[in-house]
């Protein structure tokens, strides 16, 4: 079963491929590419305490911003 961050990251990528590119996807929402970037590289987070370490994922915020700028609906990426 996929989960919430899987689905976004699928997601994501469906977007930046149809909307020209993570750079363009990003510019119209008003945030940062290089993190969007990372997010569809499975760049990982740093170590935790415990030591295991997580990949980024897309947050709500970025997810509500690009779902705002190409008018998705709220939630498209959930």
């Amino acid at each position: 079963m996929e989960t919430n961050d899987e689905r976004r990251k699928r997601r994501l990528k469906m977007l930046c491929d149809a909307k020209g590119g993570v750079k363009a996807v990003a510019e119209k929402a008003g945030i940062g590419w290089e993190g969007l970037d990372q997010i569809l590289k499975g760049v990982p987070l740093p170590m935790k305490s415990d030591g295991t370490r997580s990949s980024r994922a897309l947050g709500d915020p970025a997810a509500r911003a690009i779902e705002s700028a190409y008018h998705l609906g709220r939630g498209w990426f959930d």
